[in-house]
């Protein structure tokens, strides 16, 4: 999700380079030493780099005048999955090709700094947009601002170097990891053994996917009957449909987890209590993301999500594409404290609709854990326990059971941005 700023303004600056100083010398000399010596030909000859110099700052401030740079994010952007970021740069020169362009582009983060993309441009025709695209990687969820992006060219003599800094910002929500689930993750989250109960129906051909045949059973449709092999076997054969399971669940996220700031000293990044605590609560969250994604990926399923925060967030239900990414965007921006506000968050959920509706709480802990800190939840977790309406998956022990690999069995961390340019502009009318 990206909001794009409703206003661009631009400031032009011209700065003399290293080898502009060095170029500025030498003038100064040729013009000194032939005035004391009377030797024309070194006059000329400063007259002839002067020249130079003013033809550079001419040219390259002209350019950028006549040059436009747009940014244009993508929709959405997962951590560890490379995105696209597209740059348009427009000439409105009717004569003029602008040369070696260059864009620096600063991404903000509060939680992990700035750094800067590089993107370059060899030529912009007259009267001409070329379009430029990156391949961006963010290793780490959260919001990034983009911007601003500052535009230079040193053509043609590098003396000189014209910057236009662009103040359009635009601002990315890198949404959770997503793993790949298991191929049993369906039936895990359904077992009644798990406490969990789900609607599984079976309404004709349109309620499964075609895998394979099998004898006739009674009470089998006709429907299903595969008269080209039961021809050829002389005997009913039907088609095998996988069953769907409709979930209606509602989603708990537990943002239980340690950081300095919440124990009152610092602790060392190095340390490993840190480093576990750290990948606990991001495969929590990046589990609860993966559940949000595969649930509502069916048609017929209904979802909701609550993060139980230091306070408890408000309710999220999927009801279109824009709820979905409002889940991936609290899930986003979701920091650990050790003192979430679970009891109000199962609270909300379980009077969510006037009916009981399943629960999962995904957390960073057992639910004995969080029985220990908070009395109170064994008051709202019983009636569930005793409806078989709740299912408690500990990400820290239980990881595994819902994920179809991890890769070197650790959650994929790192705070780095990478950015490539792999595709070539390409110029359009």
């Amino acid at each position: 999700m990206k909001n794009s700023a409703t206003t661009t303004s631009v400031r032009y600056r011209t700065r003399i380079v290293r080898l502009g100083w060095h170029f500025g010398f030498i003038t100064a000399f040729a013009i000194l030493g032939g005035s004391l010596r009377g030797f024309n030909l070194m006059l000329i000859l400063a007259g002839a780099m002067l020249g130079a110099m003013i033809m550079q700052w001419r040219w390259s401030r002209t350019c950028l005048q006549t040059l436009t740079v747009r940014r244009r994010l993508p929709a959405e952007a997962f951590a560890g999955t490379s995105f696209r970021v597209r740059f348009l740069a427009s000439n409105s020169a009717w004569s003029m090709p602008i040369w070696m362009i260059r864009m620096d582009d600063r991404i903000h983060s509060d939680r992990y700094g700035d750094t800067v993309s590089h993107a370059s441009i060899g030529r912009v025709g007259a009267g001409r947009t070329v379009s430029i695209s990156q391949e961006a990687t963010i290793h780490r969820r959260g919001r990034y601002d983009f911007g601003p992006i500052t535009v230079s060219t040193r053509f043609p003599f590098a003396l000189i170097e014209s910057t236009a800094t662009y103040t359009q910002r635009d601002t990315l929500y890198v949404y959770p990891h997503l793993y790949r689930l298991s191929t049993q993750w369906r039936r895990r989250l359904s077992s009644q053994t798990g406490g969990m109960s789900t609607t599984a129906r079976r309404n004709g051909l349109n309620e499964g996917e075609f895998y394979g045949l099998r004898e006739w059973h009674n009470g089998d449709s006709p429907r299903w009957i595969h008269w080209r092999t039961t021809a050829r076997l002389d005997e009913p054969a039907v088609r095998q449909f996988e069953q769907h399971r409709r979930f209606d669940v509602c989603l708990v996220f537990d943002a239980f987890g340690t950081e300095s700031t919440e124990t009152g000293k610092q602790v060392s990044p190095q340390s490993a209590a840190w480093d576990r605590h750290y990948r606990d609560f991001e495969s929590a969250v990046s589990l609860t993301a993966s559940l949000i994604a595969g649930i509502s990926g069916s048609v017929g399923n209904r979802v909701a999500l609550v993060v139980a925060g230091q306070q408890s967030g408000p309710i999220i239900e999927n009801v279109g594409a824009e709820s979905s990414g409002l889940m991936m965007r609290s899930l986003a921006e979701v920091m650990p404290t050790m003192v979430p506000d679970l009891p109000t968050a199962l609270t909300n959920a379980a009077g969510l609709t006037g009916r009981p509706r399943d629960i999962v709480v995904v957390s960073a802990r057992s639910r004995e854990h969080a029985i220990l800190s908070e009395p109170r939840l064994i008051a709202l977790l019983a009636p569930l326990v005793r409806r078989g309406s709740l299912q408690w998956i500990d990400a820290s022990t239980d990881l595994d059971r819902w994920v179809y690999r991890l890769k070197n069995g650790r959650v994929t961390d790192g705070s780095r941005i990478r950015t490539d340019q792999k595709i070539t502009s390409s110029a359009v009318k």
